[in-house]
Formats: C-alpha cells, sequence, structure tokens
C-alpha cells in the first residue's frame, strides 16, 4: 500500500442531522453507547521486524486444520507465516501472491487485507495498485477477489471487485483502495475502503455466499444499490476507519482508525458509527514523511486468538510501527492482547493502557506504554513487568500527562513534567495518571541508580535497584 497521505483535515466531515431528514434521525438513535465499552491494552508485543518488505497492510490470519495459525504479511508480495499462536509469527516466510503483469491491475503489488472462510475454500479480498511512482505520490487502487483450497498458499484470482470508476492521474493517488473485510452475520460480507479523492471512507458489500467479482454493492446513503465496479459511493460520516472487525457478543461492526490517535468505532446497521471517546493509543503526530522525530502507527486490525477477525471480549490489537528516527526499512509488526466488554452506562477511565518495564541484558531500563524498539537497532529489550494501567484521555479528576523522555546521562525515562525542562528529549505521550490516590490505584515513582540513570517503579524504595526522586502520580494497579 502507498505510504502516503494527505492532510487529514479533510477527514473531518459534519452530517446535519435536521437537513438529511428523518431516516438519519432514526440512524443516529440507533447508534450503540461508544462511551460505554470499557477497554483494557496490555503491554506491546513484537512479533517481527524490523523490516522493509513486510507490514505494510492489516496482519490477518486464519486457522489452520491443525490447530495452528496462518498469518500474513505483505508490502507488494503477500507472505504466509505459520504459528502456533498469534503471539508466534515471528518465524519463516513464504510468498503466496506476488504483483500481477505489467498493465493489470495489481502490476504494483498484491496485498491480503482479508479472509472468509467458505467450507474447504478461502476467499481473499485483494489491495490491488497500478500506475505507481510513489516518489512522485503516484499511484491507483483497486481491490481484487481470490480464492484458495489450500488454506492461502496458492490462490486462483477471479478479478476485481471494487473500481472507482477514475483513470490514473500523474501525481495523484487514485481509485479505491486499502479495503479490509468482516462477516456481517447478516449473509453478506462487508468491506471498508478509503477512497483518495476526497479522503473519505467508502462500504460495500456481497452475499457471503458469492462474494465473486460483479456481486459488489456500494452504500449510496440509503440503501446497497450503486455497483461496486465504477459506481461512486456515499461516504460515511466522519472517518470511522477502514480496519474492521466483527464484535460476537455485541452483534457491532467495529472499524480502527489511524487519526492523530489509534481509534476504534462501532456500528449496529454496518454504516452509521460511533467513535468511542477514549483512543486505544495516543501518540503525538501522523507524520507519513519518514525519518520522523515521532513514531508512526498504521494498519491496525484486530484479531481473534483463534485466528480470523470475529473477536470477542479477548482479542489482539496489532498494527505496523515505526520507531522515532527511523524510516520505512524499520517496520515492526505489533500486538498487545485486548479485552473489551460494553458496559450499562458511560465509564471512565474507558481505556487502560498498560505500563510496563523493560530491560536489556546490560541492565538499561525502559517503561513505557509504546513500543520499545530503537532506530538502527535489533530489537534488545525484554519485558520484565507491567506496573500498572495508564489512562489514555485525561479522567475528570486531577490528572498528570506522562512523557517519556530520552538524555545521555538519565536514559529512557518517565516524567510529569515536560522533557524539555529536563533538558531531555521527548519520544512521546505515555498516558495520563491520577495525581491523587484513587481506590485501586498505586504509587508510581521516579527512581535513580548509583550511575544517576532513572527508571520507574511501584516501590518507594525503588526495588532495592536505587533510591526515590520524586513521585510521579498513582497508576491504575493492575
Amino acid at each position: 500500500m502507498c505510504l502516503i497521505r494527505p492532510s487529514l483535515a479533510a477527514a473531518a466531515v459534519t452530517v446535519a442531522a435536521v437537513a438529511a431528514g428523518p431516516s438519519h434521525l432514526a440512524a443516529q438513535a440507533s447508534l450503540p453507547c461508544a462511551a460505554c465499552v470499557s477497554v483494557t491494552i496490555g503491554p506491546a508485543m513484537i512479533l517481527r521486524g524490523p523490516a522493509g518488505d513486510e507490514n505494510d497492510a492489516p496482519f490477518v490470519a486464519l486457522k489452520l486444520p491443525d490447530g495452528r495459525l496462518r498469518g500474513f504479511v505483505s508490502n507488494t508480495t503477500t507472505y504466509a507465516v505459520d504459528g502456533a499462536s498469534v503471539t508466534d509469527m515471528g518465524g519463516a516466510r513464504r510468498p503466496v501472491l506476488r504483483p500481477g503483469t505489467k498493465g493489470t491491475g495489481s502490476e504494483c503489488g498484491s496485498w491480503l487485507t482479508g479472509l472468509s472462510r467458505a467450507g474447504a475454500a478461502l476467499w481473499g479480498l485483494l489491495h490491488w495498485e497500478a500506475a505507481c511512482n510513489y516518489e512522485k505520490g503516484e499511484t491507483h487502487k483497486s481491490m481484487g477477489i481470490a480464492t484458495s483450497t489450500d488454506d492461502g498458499l496458492t490462490w486462483r484470482v477471479l478479478g476485481a471487485i471494487v473500481e472507482a470508476g477514475e483513470r490514473p492521474s500523474e501525481g495523484k493517488l487514485t481509485g479505491e483502495g486499502d479495503c479490509t473485510m468482516a462477516d456481517g452475520h447478516d449473509g453478506h460480507l462487508y468491506v471498508y475502503c478509503l477512497r483518495p479523492r476526497d479522503w473519505k471512507i467508502t462500504a460495500m458489500r456481497a452475499p457471503k455466499n458469492d462474494p465473486a467479482p460483479g456481486q459488489w454493492k456500494k452504500w449510496d446513503g440509503s440503501g446497497w444499490d450503486v455497483p461496486a465496479l465504477g459506481g461512486f459511493a456515499a461516504p460515511l460520516a466522519g472517518f470511522p476507519g477502514h480496519s474492521a472487525a466483527w464484535w460476537v457478543p455485541q452483534n457491532l461492526m467495529l472499524l480502527l482508525a489511524v487519526e492523530s490517535s489509534l481509534k476504534l468505532s462501532l456500528s449496529a446497521d454496518k454504516v452509521h458509527f460511533a467513535q468511542m471517546p477514549a483512543p486505544l493509543i495516543p501518540y503525538d503526530a501522523d507524520q507519513w514523511e519518514r525519518p520522523a522525530p515521532t513514531p508512526l502507527y498504521a494498519y491496525p486490525s484486530l484479531v481473534a486468538p483463534n485466528g480470523g477477525n470475529d473477536v470477542g471480549d479477548e482479542s489482539f490489537l496489532t498494527y505496523a510501527y515505526v520507531p522515532p528516527d527511523a524510516g520505512f526499512t524499520e517496520r515492526y509488526l505489533v500486538a498487545h492482547d485486548m479485552r473489551m466488554t460494553m458496559q450499562e452506562q458511560p465509564v471512565s477511565p474507558q481505556v487502560k493502557l498498560a505500563l510496563s518495564r523493560y530491560v536489556t541484558p546490560g541492565g538499561e531500563s525502559w517503561t513505557t506504554s509504546g513500543v520499545p524498539a530503537v532506530a538502527g537497532e535489533r530489537p534488545r529489550f525484554a519485558f520484565e513487568a507491567t506496573l500498572g494501567y495508564v489512562m489514555t484521555a485525561a479522567p475528570a479528576s486531577s490528572a498528570i500527562l506522562l512523557e517519556e523522555c530520552v538524555s545521555a546521562s538519565a536514559g529512557r525515562y518517565l516524567s510529569d513534567r515536560t522533557c524539555a525542562s529536563d533538558l531531555a528529549r521527548r519520544l512521546r505521550s505515555a498516558g495520563y495518571v491520577y495525581g491523587e490516590e484513587q481506590p485501586g490505584t498505586r504509587a508510581l515513582y521516579n527512581c535513580t541508580r548509583s550511575d544517576g540513570r532513572f527508571f520507574a517503579s511501584t516501590d518507594a524504595a525503588c526495588d532495592g535497584r536505587g533510591r526515590p526522586d520524586r513521585r510521579l502520580g498513582f497508576l491504575i494497579a493492575p
């Protein structure tokens, strides 16, 4: 997929309910309570990377007959990786889909972005690109469909299913693509796409038992009547995202978006989405011009523990990650275990994100709610312990935003001040902690080792490894 983005300001869409009429009012009334969703996210686990020729699309996986999982990672070519579980995807890869011949819709690449099981066979959703000149920000996107009878090792491509009805244009992103697919459990498969011409999200569907070319219809604002091959879809309101999953216990369609933070939206009717107020992952910028001083989160997906994207309350949140100061040759595939429940009333804090301590064999410490990866290095920080949970949005009560800083003398550490005030470099926002003790919280301390380097601890005596410097705030206890 082309890693070039225009400003996301174009994604802000306001829908006037009164002007839209009764049908829109009814849709608004049926929106799920996005503020009632409670989410707990575990520590980051690096599954693959660094690499420059994969992790360029949402991660998808399926369960094999022997109980193992097969995951698929893509960047122009799609590769299969087998493992015992979602967290065991670091093994050897084998190519299963390659770019098409010159002049075809997939001449620049074929990315596998969605799967649907049909008995012994698979349907595979393919993101295609053609007429590409990435240095000039130019590529033309479309989507195809393929079938496999050997669990994704070989594919028979049937043809295109989604086209925008426009031709390639010099120096522009054109077409319609970057789509993912989910089973709507109503007899249809649903696909959600990004349309570059206006940076809007579009939706289409086809019968689950026959998602072949010609069977797909786009949402036109009131129904599914526009041909997906060349038709013009009505955009979905706002920017709910285009990485789809089905939340089985709640019968809701989920969409993930990367737009200034990693966000989750929910829908009962598959086209009107309510966005959770709190982000799943907070970050400072969405900088696709690399290298950049901030990390990049891209291509999120929700994956069930046994593969697929029919998820229960327990799932894995995965995404591609590029560390600060790194280019696209250093992409990682990252996963977090995630628990999601629907409460009867709005909850606060809504999202709890693990704050974990990682260490190197040499004793270097890094406490982060992010990914322990450093530009230009192979992963060397090993998980030690989760200290507690930070909040991804400030609660109504007193809160402190922790910053992750780095300096030559103090190392990588957390600060309740700005990194600049410490004459250190800012890496990212770690999240919010309470400024005062609350039920179910524990104190978090900044500690100093004998060599002057900092580390974090929930022990007032700094685990016997150093002396306390100051209290940073109060974490939600594990």
